[in-house]
């Protein structure tokens, strides 16, 4: 519709390149307020001063919108995708690329999951692991992670429940068991 601040240029370390935003995206809101009727220079304004974890309504601009890949799509092996299937699935049909079920050489991408090896893969592969990943697997990680986003937007994260971690949060908890 055309409401809310362009973006005309990226600072390599500003707010927008830590949103990954790009010159032509529309700022939309900034900590889910319009931003529609503001002067360009409160939408500056605020991006530079809005705490983080700040959350950014946005619209790409659409010559950088997802569409499908014609030529030489790129092929992803996903013989080995197993807890994250679904995920994968709907990723690669959302981007056009090709899903090859069986073990190849030829694929673009091999998609592997944590423990798997990755011998047989061939020079030019690319391998899909996240290495740091598996800390968001542990409660004390994650909740080290997700603790702050309900202190900040408590109404988003309400499925979060109260959690402290010891010894970080040892006063927290000790000021609750006593209420």
């Amino acid at each position: 519709d055309g409401s809310g601040a362009v973006v005309q240029q990226v600072e390599a370390q500003g707010p927008a390149a830590a949103a990954n935003m790009s010159p032509g995206s529309v700022i939309v809101s900034i900590n889910e307020e319009p931003v529609s009727h503001l002067p360009v220079s409160t939408v500056q304004d605020r991006l530079a001063t809005q705490p983080v974890p700040m959350m950014l309504g946005l619209r790409l601009p659409a010559a950088l919108k997802i569409g499908k890949r014609k030529k030489n799509p790129v092929t992803v092996c996903t013989a080995r995708c197993r807890g994250s299937y679904r995920v994968v699935k709907e990723a690669l049909e959302m981007l056009g690329w090709k899903e090859i079920l069986a073990e190849s050489r030829d694929t673009s991408v091999v998609w592997l999951e944590h423990a798997d090896s990755t011998q047989g893969l061939a020079p030019v592969q690319t391998l899909s692991r996240i290495d740091a990943f598996l800390s968001f697997c542990r409660k004390g990680r994650l909740a080290m992670c997700l603790n702050p986003w309900v202190d900040e937007l408590p109404d988003e994260f309400d499925f979060w429940p109260k959690n402290w971690v010891l010894p970080y949060d040892a006063a927290d908890l000790e000021a609750t068991m006593t209420k």
